[in-house]
């Protein structure tokens, strides 16, 4: 577990929870706060003495999660190659704000649960336009995107054990905003976008109860 903020070690958490043997590797100057159930090491892998503590740690993991965007994982030497060269069978996987399947442009910009909320249209869903709402602070995307990275972990595990390829896991904030925002675009889809629903922070329930 390379990963820093809450995403990405809430994936660590998850996976120490059902009996997954989490090593949250930190640099010295700053140590995780989310460490339930996981060994700790403090490694600056920007060094060299601190590289070789990873290359050794990535020698015999299963998986490696973290949340370090790609331009800055080719600068590390941290990249789903890099592993590999590593440990052919070892599993990455990554959890940006926005990031995905295929590679366009907007995986290399940072941001958070806030910011992928804004650009995703779910604080207009779940607010206004005039008065967004910030939709379940980070329960939204910051603890769901810890649970998509861990399944996507598992995964990537599966995959290689059942057909000896270890590949490459990705998934982001904004794609759990729009997660949560599917069944309006299904219903939007067959032209029954109004669902009848009150919502909104400001709106009152059709009935007293």
């Amino acid at each position: 577990d390379l990963a820093n903020m809450l995403a990405g070690p809430f994936a660590g958490v998850f996976l120490a929870a059902y009996g997954a043997n989490v090593v949250k590797a930190d640099p010295p100057h700053c140590p995780s706060m989310l460490l339930d159930g996981k060994r700790s090491i403090l490694t600056d892998i920007k060094t060299k003495p601190g590289h070789e503590v990873f290359c050794r740690l990535v020698s015999w993991a299963d998986v490696v999660t973290h949340n370090i965007l790609d331009d800055t994982a080719k600068r590390m030497g941290a990249t789903h190659a890099d592993l590999r060269e590593i440990n052919r069978d070892v599993v990455s996987c990554q959890v940006s704000a926005f990031g995905g399947t295929r590679r366009g442009f907007w995986e290399n910009r940072s941001g958070y649960d806030p910011i992928a909320q804004g650009v995703s249209g779910l604080m207009t869903q779940f607010g206004t336009l005039d008065v967004p709402l910030d939709h379940g602070g980070v329960a939204c995307g910051d603890v769901a995107g810890g649970l998509s990275l861990a399944f996507t972990a598992l995964l990537g595990v599966y995959q290689q054990r059942t057909t000896g390829y270890a590949g490459e896991g990705r998934t982001s904030l904004v794609r759990l905003a729009n997660y949560y925002q599917l069944p309006y675009m299904i219903a939007d889809e067959n032209g029954q976008s109004d669902w009848g629903e009150a919502r909104g922070q400001f709106t009152l329930g059709n009935h007293w109860w």
